[in-house]
């Protein structure tokens, strides 16, 4: 889900891909150098236990939802403690 977001908030693009048993399967890499350095110091960051799994998927239901308040606040949380 997470990979799904990156991609089509544009910070990810696909080099190659192929339809296997009605799904696409897609190799990703990261557009340029700035979101290169976004995912480096921001983005991996989700990963890290500074921002819980939990919070995580309420970020991206939020903005899957259109719950563009909620989405928000979570995503201004995540970058202030990215900035730490």
């Amino acid at each position: 889900m997470l990979y799904s977001f990156l991609f089509f908030s544009g910070y990810l693009k696909y080099t190659a891909k192929e339809f296997v048993e009605g799904e696409h399967i897609c190799q990703l890499s990261i557009v340029n150098q700035e979101c290169h350095y976004i995912f480096k110091k921001i983005i991996s960051n989700w990963i890290t236990d500074s921002f819980s799994n939990r919070k995580l998927r309420i970020l991206l239901k939020s903005l899957i939802e259109g719950d563009l308040d909620i989405f928000e606040e979570l995503f201004s949380e995540f970058i202030n403690l990215s900035d730490g």
